[in-house]
C-alpha cells in the first residue's frame, strides 16, 4: 500500500476550513463541554466542542481511483497548518461533512498544539494523553440547529480541508519520524 507525507511545499497550498463529521479520520471524538461537566456558574450551556484536528503521524486510510493509500503529516507540518489557518483568516470557516458550503454560527474560541500530553489541557477535559504535536481546537457553536445536532451525535470530530502535497513514502520514514519526535521531548 502506498503512503503519502501531506507537506506545505508551494504557495498554492492551503488549508480552506476545519469541517464537523460524523467519523473524523483520526478516530478522535470530540468532547462536549457543557455547564455541568465544568462546573461554571453560567445558567446556559457554553455550547463548545473540543476535539482533535491532527495526530502527527497518524496513518490515515484514503481511497482514490478504487485503490487504498494512507496519507500522515509531521508534527511540524501540523504546526504549519495551524498557523495557516489564521493567517489566511480561515479560523472560523467551517462547514459540515467536506459539503464546501461555509456555515454560520460557528466560531473558533481555542486552537493550540500539544506540548506535553500529560499536562495538557485537552487530557484535563477528558480527551486522553494526546501525543506531542497533536493540534486540538475549541469551536463555539451558536447555531441552535448545528448544536442539537453535535448533541445528538450527528457530528463527532473535526477534518481539514486542505490542499497539500502529496510525498510519496515509505513506513521506515514514519517510523523514524515517532522516534525524532520522542527525542525531541
Amino acid at each position: 500500500m502506498k503512503i503519502y507525507e501531506m507537506k506545505i511545499t508551494k504557495e498554492t497550498d492551503v488549508i480552506n476550513c476545519i469541517s464537523l463529521v460524523e467519523k473524523p479520520a483520526t478516530a478522535s471524538n470530540f468532547l462536549k463541554l457543557q455547564q455541568e461537566k465544568l462546573k461554571l456558574s453560567f445558567d446556559d450551556e457554553k455550547q463548545e466542542v473540543t476535539g482533535v484536528v491532527l495526530i502527527p503521524n497518524q496513518l490515515i486510510d484514503r481511497v482514490a481511483n478504487n485503490e487504498l493509500y494512507q496519507i500522515f503529516m509531521t508534527a511540524e507540518t501540523i504546526k504549519q497548518l495551524s498557523i495557516m489557518m489564521f493567517d489566511n483568516n480561515s479560523h472560523n470557516a467551517v462547514d459540515l461533512q467536506h459539503s464546501s458550503e461555509l456555515i454560520g454560527g460557528v466560531r473558533l474560541v481555542e486552537s493550540w498544539i500539544v506540548e506535553d500530553g500529560n499536562n495538557d489541557k485537552a487530557n484535563a477535559l477528558g480527551l486522553g494523553v494526546l501525543d506531542k504535536g497533536t493540534w486540538v481546537q475549541t469551536k463555539k457553536i451558536d447555531n441552535v440547529e448545528l448544536w442539537e445536532e453535535v448533541k445528538q451525535g450527528k457530528y463527532n470530530g473535526f477534518s481539514i480541508e486542505a490542499l497539500l502535497t502529496p510525498i510519496e513514502t515509505d513506513e521506515n520514514e514514519i517510523l523514524l519520524n515517532k522516534v525524532v519526535e520522542l527525542l525531541k521531548s
